[in-house]
């Protein structure tokens, strides 16, 4: 039950609709997403409010990375995700030189499939680095945290974090990594490419211009889903979250009874009350 007041009567008028949307905005049945809903007064003094009941976005899509068992992990994972979508978007339109050592699927792959590939191999190249251990400081006090990143390099590429000690944070360790790859990768079109110089990532991270560790990286990224060809590439991995798209067979015609929320709104007294306060109102849905 939601109270609304309305200093003059005229107001009252104009804010049944209003009252009605925000009491179904809020408590409405399945949290209704009220977007382009419109609400229409009775004469007896009821609202009804016409909204498309839309599915609420659940927790995207969160790919099997390395880190995965970590206490912080899944918490990790969606921050890189998201990293690499804000702070990386040329990676979703680069097919480097040698990705299919790495990712047999990804030239097929959805932009989020591709982020999905980007963070699986993050989380294997930081057990290299770090042991998934985010306070770790190596090469003699030089490189910080989860990817053992440098501050110089940090601000040479726009991150927040431009310290050592800011640089020891998972999640800004991470952001810096993306801005990292934004880089690095484009420029060489390469993931791990020796050609006088080492280039993409291996530039960046010491342990991808070792044999056995690109071996075994590789080996681990080309068997998730992600990177599977046996893989519909239609069909994102099970691990994803979002609401699946309504079939076409179900989905409403245009003439379909829209959905409804039934809010009555009455008149009620108020102890007191004068020509400055005018009438009071409760919002109620049926």
């Amino acid at each position: 039950m939601i109270s609304f007041k309305f200093r003059r009567p005229g107001a009252a008028a104009r804010g049944i609709a209003a009252a009605a949307l925000a009491a179904a905005c809020t408590f409405g049945p399945a949290q209704a997403n009220v977007e382009g809903s419109r609400a229409v007064a009775a004469p007896d003094g009821s609202v009804r409010v016409h909204a498309a009941l839309r599915p609420q976005a659940r927790d995207f899509y969160i790919p099997s990375t390395r880190w995965e068992d970590e206490p912080e992990g899944a918490v990790w994972t969606r921050t890189l995700m998201s990293a690499l979508e804000t702070n990386a978007p040329r990676l979703d339109d680069v097919v480097p030189q040698d990705i299919e050592t790495w990712c047999p699927a990804y030239s097929r792959n959805t932009a989020e499939m591709r982020r999905a590939f980007w963070a699986g191999l993050v989380s294997a190249v930081s057990w290299y680095e770090s042991r998934h251990q985010p306070e770790v400081v190596g090469g003699n006090g030089l490189y910080y945290g989860l990817m053992q990143i440098l501050p110089d390099t940090a601000r040479a590429v726009g991150c927040r974090a431009g310290q050592g000690a800011g640089l020891k944070d998972p999640l800004a360790n991470l952001s810096c990594t993306a801005r990292i790859l934004e880089l690095a990768v484009p420029r060489d079109d390469a993931v791990a490419v020796y050609e006088g110089r080492w280039q993409g990532a291996a530039q960046q991270w010491g342990p991808l211009t070792r044999g056995s560790v690109r071996e075994a990286v590789s080996a681990w990224t080309r068997e998730q889903d992600y990177c599977r060809l046996d893989r519909r590439a239609d069909v994102a991995p099970e691990a994803s979250l979002r609401p699946q798209e309504r079939p076409a067979h179900l989905a409403l015609a245009a003439a379909d009874v829209v959905p409804e929320i039934h809010v009555t709104i009455s008149t009620m007294s108020y102890a007191g009350s004068d020509a400055d306060f005018g009438d009071s109102y409760k919002v109620a849905l049926d």
